[in-house]
């Protein structure tokens, strides 16, 4: 149990912070907003691959449900991440 919540909880935190960074250069810089975009989802994945593989380790016997919930977490995650984004503000 202590796995899903931090799987998710990282993932809310990382969602949240790309989402405002990127928010601040849409309105400072909106030419940048593309190459920020790419770098953020590079660094997100790299990331969330860290957290991944502690989360693995810390416990494999529920590997597979860790990466079930890792997965289905992410998709949300970045769902999210792109429907702020997409709005007007």
């Amino acid at each position: 149990m202590f796995e899903t919540g931090f799987i998710i909880g990282l993932l809310a935190l990382l969602t949240w912070l790309v989402v405002r960074a990127l928010r601040q250069i849409r309105q400072t810089k909106p030419e940048f907003l593309v190459p920020a975009y790419l770098a953020t989802i590079a660094l997100k994945l790299l990331l969330s691959l860290a957290m991944l593989v502690v989360v693995l380790a810390h416990n494999p016997e529920k590997a597979r449900i860790n990466a079930l919930v890792f997965l289905v977490g992410y998709v949300l995650a970045t769902t999210v991440e792109v429907a702020v984004l997409w709005r007007k503000s």
